[in-house]
This record gives C-alpha cells, sequence and structure tokens, in this order.
C-alpha cells in the first residue's frame, strides 16, 4: 500500500511539471491517477485478514447516528494502557465512543466491576489509572468482592460507601448487560475496537499498534462514508445537547 502511495504521490509531482509545460501525457497519467486511488482505498485493508465482522449485518439505524465506537480493554493487560494513549488521536465530535472492560476471565468480572465503581467516584481518572497499574503488574490483587472494597477503601473512600457501590445492583446488571453483549461480537481478547457494533479490530489480527491505529482510521473512513451515503449529517450541538441529557 506504502508503495501504491509513493507511485501516486510521483505521479502527481509529474502531473503538475508536464501540465504547466503542456505534457501529451497528462491526460493519461491523470487517468492512471484516479485508477489507482480507489484501489488504494479499497485494497488498503481486508475483512478477515485486518479485521473481522459481525455475524450480524450493519444497522440501517446506527448510519443514522454518530459513529459508535466500544473500546473493550482489561486493566491487566499492560498493551491496553499504551493503545490507550494513542486512542485520543481517534477520537472526534462525530464519534460516540465508550470504554466496556472484558470479562473473559472469572477475576475480569470483578476488575470490570472496580471500572464501573470507580468511574462514579470522584477523582475517576486518578483511580483508573491507579487500576491500570496495579492489575497490570499484579492481576490477583483484586480476585473477589472483598478484596474490591479493602483497595477502595485503601484509596480513601469510605468504607460503607465502597460497599455500598461495590454491591450495587444497577452495576451488576451493567456487568450481564456486557458479558451478553461480549459473547455476541465473539470477543477473543483485548484491545479490541468494535465500530458500529459491526467491524471488530482484533488485537490478535494486527502486527503493531501502528498497524492497530490505521486499520481503526481506515474503518471510522468508511463509516463517515457510509452515513454520508445515507444522508446522515452530524450536528455537533445536538451531540452537545444529547450528552449533557444523558449524563
Amino acid at each position: 500500500m506504502m508503495k501504491l502511495m509513493r507511485f501516486r504521490n510521483i505521479l502527481a509531482a509529474y502531473i503538475n511539471n508536464h501540465s504547466r509545460k503542456g505534457g501529451l501525457w497528462s491526460p493519461f497519467l491523470i487517468l492512471l491517477m484516479l485508477v489507482i486511488q480507489p484501489a488504494v482505498a479499497v485494497d488498503a485493508f481486508q475483512v478477515g485478514q485486518d479485521y473481522r465482522v459481525t455475524s450480524q449485518p450493519l444497522s440501517e439505524a446506527v448510519l443514522k447516528s454518530p459513529v459508535k465506537v466500544r473500546q473493550w480493554f482489561w486493566y491487566g493487560c499492560a498493551s491496553c494502557a499504551s493503545f490507550d494513549e494513542q486512542y485520543s488521536q481517534l477520537k472526534a465530535p462525530d464519534v460516540d465512543w465508550q470504554r466496556i472492560p472484558a470479562q473473559l476471565r472469572l477475576n475480569w468480572y470483578f476488575h470490570a466491576k472496580a471500572f464501573y465503581v470507580t468511574s462514579k467516584l470522584e477523582g475517576a481518572e486518578a483511580l483508573d489509572d491507579a487500576l491500570f497499574d496495579m492489575l497490570a503488574s499484579e492481576p490477583g490483587a483484586i480476585s473477589d468482592q472483598k478484596s474490591l472494597i479493602q483497595w477502595l477503601v485503601a484509596q480513601g473512600i469510605d468504607a460503607e460507601a465502597a460497599e455500598r457501590e461495590v454491591t450495587s445492583p444497577i452495576v451488576n446488571q451493567q456487568l450481564n448487560a456486557d458479558e451478553r453483549l461480549q459473547e455476541s461480537i465473539e470477543l477473543r481478547g483485548v484491545p479490541t475496537l468494535v465500530i458500529d457494533d459491526y467491524y471488530i479490530v482484533d488485537a490478535s489480527m494486527v502486527r503493531s499498534l501502528e498497524q492497530y491505529m490505521a486499520v481503526t482510521e481506515f474503518l471510522l473512513v468508511r463509516a463517515r462514508q457510509a452515513r454520508a451515503e445515507h444522508g446522515f449529517e452530524f450536528i455537533e450541538d445536538e451531540a452537545v445537547e444529547l450528552t449533557v441529557m444523558t449524563e
């Protein structure tokens, strides 16, 4: 792909140079450019090789709303923290980005619960960083409800408040919903991004962080193009209003 892009750039320079001189080959080269450009866009990444799709077709309703991205992660995944630092360049006003903690193993359930509990507390971002730092090196540090409450208390959270949040039926319902969702998309591991409940960027299918990001950018472009074809126009003020109303 990179070779094709470099070749296209060389052709562009040649066209610019010869069009001013009335070069006879300019029309041919322009036609060649038009052929090469879509080839680069279409063949950049392939489904089944660089990313996969869910068994359900892309929903028409999804194409009438902002691009939906769901970021699956686990605190014990060291690479998830590295990827997390790069995601900021992908986030945009027309992207509805949400983090979801995976529950692929038994103790991940309590790590996922820690995510939802701490997200509602003061200093949530610092607590989130602390969970990454601890569980990446000691994944067994939180293995049940008791150890989660003890960790929260050690972070300065009132013991009664910690127990109340950890045993919250709302948190448990959210975890159950997440588990059903991860089964429906056949989540294999983390980090994984799911775009529009259809495209899946699976870390096991790429060779590097750079490729992971490139595949994601490719699919975000495809998602935006699909919306344009369906007549969806993103209005930032409406999105901001919706965010405020749902908080």
